[in-house]
């Protein structure tokens, strides 16, 4: 009797586990960017490095609402079909640019910074357009200084 007690024990223990990972491995989720706060894009915007996945964002049937997980991420009436491969850039009727990606070995920080770039979000590429400008202050200075003494 102990030994029945322990299987059942067992084997509902292991389908509590399945069950609480198995929906959260296979869906797309929606992740929380605080930097992508001040990101502003139109509510029709839709980017990803793959081309196909842009392609699994479509309108919901009338009977059908999107996963509540994703509501905040695409606008009212579309969703997402299928499992995504990579990261999707999406707009939604706040106006502000949110990651949308399959759980993975991914982080957030990673997610949110290629939304930066693909959302095209100012001071995606501050540091390198810091040294671009400084660059470019210094050449002028330079020549400035050298026609400037001929």
């Amino acid at each position: 009797m102990q030994v029945f007690t322990i299987v059942i024990i067992f084997f509902g223990c292991s389908f509590l586990y399945l069950s609480s990972h198995a929906k959260s491995r296979y869906s797309n989720i929606c992740a929380d960017c605080p930097m992508l706060e001040n990101c502003t894009v139109n509510e029709t915007f839709i980017d990803s490095m793959e081309k196909h996945d842009r392609r699994k964002i479509v309108h919901t049937n009338n009977e059908g609402d999107p996963a509540p997980e994703l509501e905040k991420c695409l606008n009212p009436g579309f969703t997402i079909s299928g499992e995504l491969s990579d990261i999707v850039c999406s707009g939604s009727s706040d106006g502000k640019c949110h990651p949308i990606f399959r759980p993975s070995e991914v982080d957030n920080i990673t997610v949110c910074e290629t939304c930066k770039v693909l959302c095209g979000c100012s001071g995606a590429f501050t540091i390198a357009k810091g040294l671009l400008d400084n660059y470019f202050i210094f050449i002028t200075a330079f020549f400035g200084m050298t026609n400037s003494m001929a």
